[in-house]
């Protein structure tokens, strides 16, 4: 893995674009808690743009994988996915199971039930969905299904990519492809999730945000 990271520069400014992110996620958040009402400040009641922080880290993080992936295949000439998986599982697995182990213990220690629970109105959907990394699906289908995990719905998207992007650009590098047809699959692939995004959005409204084909068009930017 060392040798794999020495071929990936370090850049100082991709820890300014997390920092960057991560603060408008926080800001977007902390104005959901505050009504629209007289005496909030403006830019509290029209921060919707802060939440583009999420859209850039999964940019950030198509760029990072496939730059990994990319890397590996240079120099052993193969995309082990038996390291891919279980350096993955090593970086995300500890704090996800820590995280879940407390969710239960408060959850068993609530008092009262509904979705202001923990593990929201259906904490066994909620657990087996998040640690199955599909939570994003139960937002989809459910206003609040994932109780205080709901920000886990990243940790889905971000987890369906890592299943599915090395295996298809082990295939593609496998059969000889070169850049241009890769990057003509991901152009291909963005305009089709960007038609479905559309598609989703007219069906069911605002949460076909939680979709995975309607943030996959940032993920395949940063692949890019």
């Amino acid at each position: 893995m060392s040798a794999v990271r020495r071929r990936i520069p370090y850049l100082p400014a991709l820890d300014g674009l997390r920092g960057i992110a991560l603060a408008g996620v926080v800001l977007y958040h902390y104005t959901l808690l505050l009504p629209a009402e007289v005496g909030v400040p403006g830019w509290a009641q029209h921060a919707g743009p802060l939440a583009l922080g999420v859209e850039l880290f999964f940019v950030m993080s198509g760029a990072l994988i496939t730059s990994l992936l990319v890397a590996e295949q240079r120099q052993s000439a193969q995309i082990s996915l038996r390291n891919f998986y279980t350096r993955r599982s090593r970086r995300l697995g500890p704090a996800l199971l820590a995280v879940l182990g407390l969710m239960v213990v408060l959850t068993l220690g609530w008092q009262g039930q509904g979705i202001d629970a923990p593990l929201g109105a259906h904490p066994l959907v909620a657990l087996i969905a998040v640690s199955g990394f599909c939570g994003n699906w139960i937002l989809f289908r459910v206003d609040g299904g994932l109780g205080w995990l709901g920000p886990a719905w990243s940790l889905g998207v971000e987890e369906q990519f890592y299943l599915t992007w090395p295996v298809a650009l082990r295939a593609l590098l496998r059969r000889g492809a070169t850049r241009v047809r890769v990057h003509l699959v991901l152009a291909v692939a963005t305009l089709s999730t960007v038609v479905v995004s559309i598609i989703v959005y007219r069906t069911v409204g605002g949460f076909s945000y939680y979709a995975s084909p309607t943030q996959l068009p940032c993920i395949l930017v940063g692949v890019a």
